[in-house]
């Protein structure tokens, strides 16, 4: 199980393929790098994959402070500089795809392109206080969380793999579940979409109920010469739902964006 000291934290990841290109996936809010597991195994060999578990979730440092989106993107520089990767591919889901936003803003020199999967809103999500109470049931009721998570892939098959992501999510710390309430609502990059300067693909599934089209619309607008995807049939998670679809979006963009 692989670990890199990267900032204040020892960061767990995985690595998959040897070939030029590199690609780092950034998972969700109370998710890991297991989300990526499927998309990295379908990548031909001439990508080099990283997927990091972030602060708070999987086998990653629990840390009890630094729950910011801010600090999320310098937890990924830190990670890129531990280990040498000088120039990558961003990917990000959902509240990753804040982290990516935020990265690519404050390290344009690392991002040869940007992938933004169901992203969260630019100016951040304040999810309202009755809503609150949920996030400690999941924290607390393993089925509870299960059934929030199957909201978020509505279109899967629910299986020994997705029980994986369950429990994985379920080890997320208290601050995951309660700090990250607090870091959507302070999150607004949508000030400095503009000084995206890497190739950009914004991808939204049709039933995605957790991310508004009309926030994607806004992302895809304001990043210059962004592509916007809109994928049928799937909801929040195509790299769950449909993992090939997701990998042959993915390699094309890359291989048209040289």
């Amino acid at each position: 199980m692989p670990f890199v000291k990267a900032g204040d934290i020892q960061i767990h990841y995985q690595e998959k393929g040897n070939g030029p290109e590199a690609i780092l996936f950034i998972h969700g809010n109370i998710g890991s790098w297991r989300w990526w597991e499927k998309v990295m195994d379908l990548l031909t060999e001439e990508y080099r994959s990283f997927a990091l578990d972030s602060r708070g979730c999987g086998f990653t440092d629990k840390p009890e402070t630094g729950h910011s989106i801010r600090q999320f993107a310098d937890d990924v520089e830190a990670f890129a500089q531990a280990l040498n990767i000088n120039q990558f591919t961003l990917v990000g889901h959902s509240l990753g795809g804040g982290t990516a936003m935020q990265y690519a803003i404050a390290y344009p020199h690392r991002v040869k392109r940007l992938i933004l999967l169901d992203p969260v809103p630019a100016e951040g999500l304040v999810i309202p206080e009755e809503f609150h109470p949920l996030f400690k049931q999941w924290q607390e009721d393993k089925e509870s969380l299960k059934e929030a998570l199957k909201g978020t892939a509505p279109t899967y098959s629910y299986n020994e793999f997705f029980d994986q992501l369950v429990e994985e999510a379920f080890t997320a710390s208290k601050q995951v579940f309660e700090g990250n309430i607090k870091a959507l609502a302070e999150m607004d990059v949508s000030g400095h979409l503009r000084e995206i300067t890497a190739p950009a693909l914004v991808i939204w599934g049709e039933l995605d109920n957790w991310s508004p089209l009309d926030g994607i619309q806004r992302i895809h607008q304001a990043i210059p010469g962004s592509r916007l995807e809109v994928v049928p049939g799937v909801g929040h998670s195509l790299n769950v739902e449909n993992p090939k679809r997701f990998v042959d979006l993915v390699t094309d963009f890359c291989k048209t964006t040289q």
